[in-house]
């Protein structure tokens, strides 16, 4: 009888199969990827990436259309990316009330 591969692992051998059911390199470098500081890791560059196209777009397309979405866009991938910052900066140094706060936006009493 054949081990049944559950959780995470059963997932990333469905995403990226192995011939053994072990997942992949692509598999096992997306999960560190996505695991690194709890994926806030993943998300910072994603949203620094995003803001660089944007400014790329506003700055240097010929399309009235583009520049003008790039000009909107690039403010919230900045701001995105400095929520991200603000939350890998507060993970260790604040306290749970603290990070409750800043996550959701509301001050606890």
């Amino acid at each position: 009888m054949s081990e049944q591969i559950t959780g995470t692992a059963a997932h990333d051998a469905a995403a990226f199969p192995g011939a053994d059911g072990v997942p992949s390199a692509p598999g096992r470098i997306w999960r560190s990827v996505d695991s690194a500081a709890h994926g806030l890791a993943a998300d910072l560059g994603l949203y620094a990436l995003s803001a660089l196209f944007a400014w790329f777009t506003a700055t240097s397309s010929t399309l009235t259309s583009h520049r003008a979405w790039g000009a909107v866009a690039v403010w919230g991938y900045a701001a995105a990316a400095i929520a991200v910052l603000l939350q890998l900066a507060l993970r260790r140094r604040a306290d749970p009330v603290t990070r409750a706060w800043v996550v959701a936006g509301t001050r606890s009493r």
